[in-house]
């Protein structure tokens, strides 16, 4: 993972506590904004509701999976948790994937790809009006 670190304890509390939460079957995704220098602090858990031992580390590195693979569409400058829920024992990898990107999109940490495309294709518009204007002059 390029983008992200591991958080310590502390932070996982600090931002369990005072994060904004959303859910689905297999997943529960905390967030808050931090100031890091275009990283993000991620954090896996799973709790012993999930399964024994084995279930859990497998859920854990499913999820972190999950983030990999999806990386590069996720804003920069957060604190993200991501939690296990039971159901994810029974689920293949691109279950889970397709559950933190609909976390991810509930939540707005996806960047918007189509936005920053139209936000250029204007830019280079206003430039060549800008270009044309010099030209005629």
């Amino acid at each position: 993972m390029k983008n992200a670190i591991s958080m310590k304890n502390h932070e996982f509390q600090k931002v369990y506590k005072s994060a904004k939460s959303i859910a689905n079957n297999l997943l529960i995704l905390y967030t808050k904004p931090c100031n890091l220098d275009n990283i993000n602090k991620l954090g896996v858990c799973a709790s012993k509701t999930v399964g024994n031992s084995i279930a859990r580390h497998r859920a854990c590195r499913l999820m972190r999976e999950a983030y990999r693979h999806l990386e590069d569409k996720i804003k920069l400058n957060n604190y993200i948790i991501v939690i296990a829920r039971p159901n994810i024992t029974k689920v293949k990898e691109m279950e889970v994937e397709k559950a933190l990107y609909h976390l991810l999109k509930k939540s707005d940490l996806l960047n918007n790809s189509d936005k920053k495309n139209n936000d250029q294709n204007e830019q280079n518009e206003q430039i060549e009006k800008i270009v044309e204007k010099d030209i005629n002059d």
